[in-house]
């Protein structure tokens, strides 16, 4: 096998370690002997991955039967799809929801055009990695729905109220959202 993996000659010899030459160990200045097996190991020859290969795929094909031991073989479970199934992606998207409502709540302290300039940097890169990571805009609809959108210059705006324009898109993961569409309605 070492030969296999590292093109070592049967009864190479090789030199030892120089910490256990001045360590003052028990090794003696000998070099040592290895004796290499210059056969593959069984499982990794061809047909060892051929027979795991179609293992794999009976037991793929297959639904809950019995085989010839007694062995129950279970039907492989169904994948999801579902980008909402990736925890991690919902936490990233989660934290980063978190940070925009953040930056929200302090950025009208911050008076200066370069601290609104970066404001608005930090918020539209938020986004776009939100964006690339899956999500979808909110924006662009015609009727407000309080789950989707809200409304900051009008906190009593009701279902189905219609949209003039969004102000800031909202973001989605599939069916969730996670930062709603700020938008302004008709007639406020």
């Amino acid at each position: 096998m070492c030969k296999w993996l590292f093109g070592w000659l049967l009864r190479d010899t090789f030199p030892k370690p120089e910490e256990y030459l001045n360590g003052g160990t028990e090794c003696s200045h000998e070099s040592v002997q290895v004796r290499v097996d210059m056969e593959m190991p069984d499982f990794l020859t061809e047909t060892a991955v051929e027979m795991s290969v179609n293992q794999i795929e009976q037991s793929v094909s297959t639904e809950d039967v019995n085989d010839d031991r007694g062995i129950v073989i279970d039907k492989p479970t169904e994948v999801s799809d579902s980008l909402l199934d990736n925890r991690q992606l919902v936490k990233v998207f989660s934290e980063c929801a978190d940070l925009l409502n953040e930056i929200d709540r302090i950025s009208p302290g911050f008076k200066s055009p370069e601290s609104q300039l970066l404001i608005e940097m930090i918020n539209e890169r938020l986004r776009s990695v939100l964006y690339l990571s899956g999500g979808s805009i909110i924006e662009g609809e015609l009727s407000f729905d309080p789950i989707r959108h809200t409304c900051p210059g009008n906190l009593l705006a009701k279902d189905g109220a219609t949209i003039c324009q969004t102000i800031e898109p909202g973001v989605a993961l599939e069916s969730r959202v996670f930062v709603k569409a700020k938008v302004k309605l008709a007639g406020s």
